[in-house]
């Protein structure tokens, strides 16, 4: 559920934010039991648009945010949530994710490809491994993704395979 309503003047305590990116938008997560009718929620504070990727531990809730427009971008997973909306971590990277495919867990590892259209054209598109458990950034790959400006076109995941498709 997205609320564009976004007042800065009231108080929002009661919200997960992730401190990085310019807060003006409420992303409402809510966990529906169909049996009891019982429901939980969790409302998000972003800065714009998500791309939400959901697997079968965790919810993720990514956003570009604009951190220097002279040298490069910065996305932000503004939040990570167990299945009981409990918040995990926020995570940054350079550059913009394409869509929710761009994003993957497999084991306790969190896997997301994105291109940074500010970078050398050499490091344009990247991949980001963080390991799920201490929320650390494990693996790190910016270099021979896509020829001469290619761009991510598509990802697809297979266990340990990442396949990139740019052009």
């Amino acid at each position: 559920i997205f609320n564009n309503n976004f007042n800065k003047n009231e108080e929002y305590e009661d919200m997960y934010y992730d401190q990085v990116s310019e807060a003006y938008r409420v992303y409402s997560i809510i966990k529906f039991d169909l049996t009891t009718n019982e429901y939980k929620e969790v409302n998000n504070l972003n800065s714009g648009n998500v791309t939400l990727y959901m697997s079968n531990n965790h919810i993720y809730l990514a956003t570009l945010i604009y951190a220097n427009t002279e040298t490069y971008y910065h996305m932000t997973v503004t939040s990570i949530f167990d299945h009981d909306l409990n918040p995990i971590a926020a995570l940054r990277v350079k550059g913009s994710v394409l869509n929710q495919f761009s994003m993957d867990e497999y084991d306790k590892y969190f896997t997301i490809v994105t291109t940074n259209n500010k970078a050398e054209k050499e490091k344009l598109n990247a991949i980001s491994i963080f390991d799920l458990e201490s929320k650390t950034l494990v693996g790190y790959l910016d270099e021979g993704i896509g020829l001469d400006r290619q761009v991510v076109k598509s990802v697809r995941y297979d266990a340990t395979t990442c396949y990139v498709v740019t052009y």
